[in-house]
């Protein structure tokens, strides 16, 4: 039987609070059991009443973190306890059942999801992608992002890592524009360039919301996240999609929601 399950890579205290929210939100709307595993930089921030909403804990500890606080994710093939597993960024909750799109995920060994819009549209905005615009990349986002366990997904991994590693060379070679020199590296951009080395190309891609607030209007129009009964609501549209707050401030408040501590 193919075992099935999210993972999300967390490190400091605030995102492993992050990281217990989006357990809760998994484990009140998945009808499936699938769990959600984390990856931790120090397993002293994972407090007592976080283990029972997570399904496995993994420490990677300080040794790890040789170029960024994102190589953890790296390792997601390494330590997913899963057949097929959703990675997630751990500032996102799932606000509906998706138990039914694993069938459609598995029918390619790795896929992404496209951004949207709190009102269902396609973002078009690309202030935040002029880097993958001028390396002509795929236009990937690692908040939601699917593999399943096969020679594929394992040798995308080992790419990631090396990218991770060996990053100047790897920006020196494909982000060759002037504004890009200097950047940092980001799980976007990694895992872009692994797609491209390999040339993956999905065949289903699902959607989740990303609620960052110059994306979606006017900057001085600030969004208004409502949260009811057993419901989300930004301004006058419901929530359903897999939702990126971004916004860390919201995070006590979703747990409160969410019925956690």
């Amino acid at each position: 039987m193919t075992t099935r399950g999210f993972i999300t890579a967390a490190s400091g205290p605030s995102y492993v609070r992050m990281a217990y929210a989006l357990a809760l939100s998994i484990n009140s709307t998945q009808t499936d059991g699938s769990k959600l595993s984390v990856i931790v930089d120090d397993e002293a921030h994972v407090l007592p009443h976080y283990r029972e909403a997570f399904d496995q804990i993994f420490s990677v500890g300080e040794q790890h973190h040789t170029t960024s606080s994102m190589t953890p994710r790296s390792k997601f093939y390494d330590l997913s306890p899963y057949d097929s597993t959703i990675c997630l960024d751990a500032d996102m909750v799932l606000l509906s059942d998706h138990s039914a799109l694993w069938d459609c995920l598995e029918k390619q060994e790795i896929t992404w999801a496209d951004a949207f819009t709190i009102d269902d549209e396609k973002i078009t905005n690309r202030a935040y992608r002029l880097d993958f615009d001028a390396a002509n990349l795929p236009d990937v986002y690692s908040a939601f992002f699917f593999f399943r366990k096969g020679e594929i997904a394992e040798t995308f991994f080992n790419v990631v890592k090396s990218i991770f590693k060996d990053w100047p060379d790897w920006r020196y070679r494909f982000l060759k524009a002037p504004h890009c020199y200097n950047r940092r590296i980001s799980t976007d951009i990694a895992f872009a360039l692994a797609a491209q080395v390999l040339q993956i190309k999905p065949i289903f891609q699902p959607r989740f919301i990303h609620y960052k607030q110059d994306l979606h209007t006017d900057e001085n129009v600030p969004l208004n996240l409502m949260l009811t009964t057993g419901s989300m609501f930004v301004d006058r549209y419901r929530q359903y999609l897999p939702f990126h707050y971004y916004d860390k401030s919201k995070t006590e408040d979703l747990i409160e929601w969410l019925g956690g501590l």
